[in-house]
């Protein structure tokens, strides 16, 4: 289990990079901490159909794994997801 501050994923380059697979309609991230429960991000790719391709993409590709939250507000939002692979990230910029 990954510590609170260490979870799966965000949305941050996933509009940068053109997808190499189409998304399934409807699918959920899991994102597992230390506290109690889970996350579940449910993705819907009608409602962002090349934002749903990258983020799906990026996600099965391992990489938001071990990934921090790093800011939280609580009763407001949490945003996390800078890649944690150092080489991967780079292939994406690039």
């Amino acid at each position: 289990m990954l510590g609170l501050t260490q979870v799966l994923t965000t949305l941050l380059f996933t509009l940068m990079v053109p997808s190499a697979a189409v998304a399934p309609d409807v699918f959920f991230v899991k994102l597992e901490t230390d506290i109690p429960g889970s996350i579940y991000l449910r993705c819907t790719r009608a409602w962002a159909p090349n934002g749903a391709d990258h983020f799906y993409d990026l996600v099965n590709d391992h990489f938001y794994d071990d990934v921090a939250f790093f800011r939280v507000v609580p009763h407001f939002v949490v945003q996390f997801g800078i890649g944690g692979a150092p080489l991967l990230l780079r292939l994406i910029v690039e």
